[in-house]
C-alpha cells in the first residue's frame, strides 16, 4: 500500500467526513476518512473508547458533516493490514516539528524501532527529545505513521496509547 503525505493545516472545516469501525489484527480499529484522505486512525481497545476518539476528531476539526460509513472504514481497514495495493493520504495536522517527527517515524523500517533519542537526531534536533516525545504522542494516525516502532532507549518496550498488549502484537506481525 502506498501512501501520500499531505500536511494540511486548513482541512479542518467544511470537511464531510465519513468514519466508521472494522476488525483489524489488533482489535477493532476507527478510521476517519474523506475519499483517499485518510484523516485518523485509533485502536478501540475497550468499547467506551469509541465516544473519546470521536470526540477527539470532532475537537480537532470542525467537519461540515460527519457521516457513518462502515463500508468505507472495512474497505480502508482490510487494505491497510491486508497491505492491498492501494493509494491513500495521510492528513498530517500538526506543527512543523510535529510533521518532522511523524515523517521520521515513517522513515523506521517495518520490524525495525527506534528511541525517542534517534528519531530527535533524524530530525537535526538531538537535544529535542522530550519534545520528540510528545510529538509522539500527538499522532492521530495510528499504525500508518508507526508510532509503536518507537522503544525505550534501554530496550523496554515502554507505553502506547492503546496499551503495551496492541503495542507488542504489532511489533512481534512487523518482525516476521
Amino acid at each position: 500500500m502506498t501512501t501520500n503525505l499531505v500536511t494540511n493545516r486548513i482541512i479542518k472545516e467544511n470537511l464531510r467526513i465519513n468514519h466508521g469501525v472494522s476488525a483489524s489484527p489488533f482489535g477493532d480499529c476507527f478510521v476517519a476518512f474523506n475519499d483517499n484522505l485518510i484523516i485518523k486512525i485509533a485502536f478501540l481497545p475497550k468499547k467506551s473508547d469509541l465516544e473519546l476518539v470521536k470526540s477527539e476528531l470532532l475537537s480537532q476539526i470542525k467537519p461540515n458533516s460527519l457521516s457513518q460509513n462502515y463500508a468505507g472504514a472495512k474497505k480502508i481497514i482490510s487494505d491497510i493490514f491486508n497491505q492491498k495495493s492501494a493509494k491513500y493520504s495521510l492528513n498530517l495536522d500538526g506543527t512543523d516539528f510535529q510533521i518532522k517527527v511523524w515523517q521520521a517515524l515513517m522513515k523506521i523500517p517495518k520490524g525495525s524501532t527506534a528511541c525517542y533519542e534517534d528519531i530527535a537526531k533524524a530530525i537535526g534536533k538531538p537535544k529535542a527529545v522530550r519534545a520528540v516525545g510528545t510529538a509522539v504522542s500527538k499522532n492521530k494516525i495510528a499504525f500508518l505513521i508507526p508510532c509503536h516502532r518507537i522503544i525505550r532507549k534501554n530496550g523496554d518496550i515502554g507505553q502506547y496509547r492503546w496499551g503495551a498488549t496492541i503495542k507488542e502484537k504489532i511489533l512481534k506481525l512487523e518482525q516476521q
